[in-house]
């Protein structure tokens, strides 16, 4: 630093530096206290060398011997203007540094929203606050932080997340969604014992100080996982974790999450998964079939029943022997629903799985009309699964015994689920923002999958 600061400053002085030369000087000083130090001294003494010359010039022009004409550069007025600009002109650049440092640690991020939350923080925690650098700890609730670069982190409690600048966090407990637009690209998330680069994405990172661990899962996209015990990095795919400690990093897929990883000799599990190969559909009732795009489930419950939604989904099973099959469970990948008002939707939502049971209506199509297409009364309740209100989007687990009891009666033949939401979750007057989930066409998002974890 210290050779590429010296040409910089030479440069400077000569009046020679062009705009990108001013902009990486300028670097230098904001990000460096040795740097403004040096770059102050060379000042001072080239401000003194000026001086040094006016003194002698002054000297020389009193004394009759040297009678005559006195060049230019030697002339007391020109002198002191030289040595005067470059005094003005170093406190013009360190006042141009310092009021680019203040602004920098002054606005990192803004707290976009805070849901039932209970804070424990030096920082602002009003909804809109900006942010500087700092600690928050989020105690209870739910928290949404956009950082200036368009990163946006829905921090869960409780949570500790320190604020670094607008391209780089540092999650130091809790659980945190992390939504990158192209903006950010390059968005850091630091852990105590990891961190993820960001290549235009949506991610989840948990870390769990009491183990040591930190936990990378993708959503969609691309993230690289870096440790400094680990030469190359690694890149999980949308069905894998990184699981990170202070020793190293492993990946393992999303069906081992609840095997201990800690001695490294848990045995890796065959997963398989299978879609619904097209046969996925929402039905309204007030019709308007052509009003839906293939891209996204949708489902919601109104007051009125007017607008009312349900999700059906069916899943061949003839090519998974369930003899062979441990365990089950639904994914359905929450994405971002239409703009819509959403003060009057509750703090989470509850939605309920249903099994069909009425044989009768294996053959629906996915363009039946709401009276036609399976509904609950066609099924048994399987279940339930819970979206809170500050979730845009996410990956959505379900599996219970009685839908695992459910599949092994539907073996070597269909699975078909009704899903909808609970009827006393939107209560109030106004317009609802139905919940979306990814369709087999979505053009980002997995479309919904049963996977089996084989014995």
């Amino acid at each position: 630093m210290n050779d590429r600061l010296e040409e910089l400053m030479d440069l400077y002085h000569d009046d020679e530096l062009c705009e990108g030369l001013t902009s990486e000087l300028s670097q230098l000083l904001m990000d460096s206290d040795e740097a403004r130090k040096v770059f102050v001294a060379d000042a001072r003494f080239r401000g003194l060398i000026h001086l040094a010359v006016l003194e002698r010039a002054m000297t020389d022009a009193s004394q009759p011997r040297y009678a005559g004409h006195v060049p230019s550069w030697r002339q007391p007025k020109i002198v002191i203007g030289m040595a005067l600009l470059t005094v003005a002109a170093v406190c013009l650049l360190m006042l141009s540094v310092m009021f680019n440092q203040e602004n920098r640690v002054e606005h990192i991020a803004t707290l976009i929203s805070s849901e039932d939350a209970a804070w424990e923080s030096d920082l602002p925690t009003s909804p809109g606050s900006t942010l500087g650098e700092g600690v928050l700890r989020l105690k209870s609730g739910v928290a949404t932080i956009r950082f200036e670069s368009g990163a946006e982190v829905v921090l869960s409690s409780p949570a500790q997340l320190e604020l670094i600048s607008d391209m780089k966090g540092k999650l130091v407990s809790g659980a945190a969604v992390v939504d990158v637009p192209e903006s950010a690209i390059g968005f850091v998330v630091e852990t105590p014992s990891a961190y993820a680069v960001d290549h235009g994405t949506r991610f989840t990172v948990r870390v769990r100080p009491d183990k040591g661990l930190a936990e990378f899962e993708v959503l969609e996209g691309e993230i690289s996982v870096h440790h400094r015990a680990v030469d190359e990095p690694l890149k999980p795919g949308t069905d894998q974790v990184v699981s990170a400690d202070a020793h190293g990093m492993v990946v393992r897929d999303l069906s081992e999450q609840d095997l201990d990883l800690s001695s490294g000799s848990s045995p890796q599990k065959e997963v398989v998964r299978i879609g619904t190969n097209g046969r996925a559909a929402s039905v309204r009732r007030k019709g308007d079939r052509d009003w839906f795009s293939p891209k996204t489930l949708q489902v919601k419950s109104t007051p009125r029943q007017k607008w009312d939604r349900r999700i059906i989904l069916s899943f061949d099973l003839a090519e998974v022997d369930l003899a062979d099959v441990e365990s089950a469970r639904l994914r359905l990948n929450h994405v971002e629903s239409e703009p819509a008002p959403n003060a009057n939707l509750p703090v989470a939502s509850t939605f309920l799985v249903y099994g069909m049971t009425n044989l009768s209506k294996n053959d629906w199509r996915t363009t039946d009309s709401w009276d036609d297409a399976p509904s609950v009364e066609d099924c048994n309740l399987l279940g339930q699964f819970v979206i809170p209100r500050s979730q845009k989007r996410g990956s959505v687990l379900f599996g219970s015994n009685s839908f695992f009891d459910y599949l092994g009666t539907r073996s070597g033949s269909v699975a078909t689920f009704v899903l909808v939401q609970q009827a006393e979750d939107n209560v109030g007057k106004g317009r609802f923002r139905p919940h979306s989930f990814a369709g087999d066409a979505h053009p980002e998002a997995v479309g919904p999958r049963l996977e089996f974890s084989l014995r």
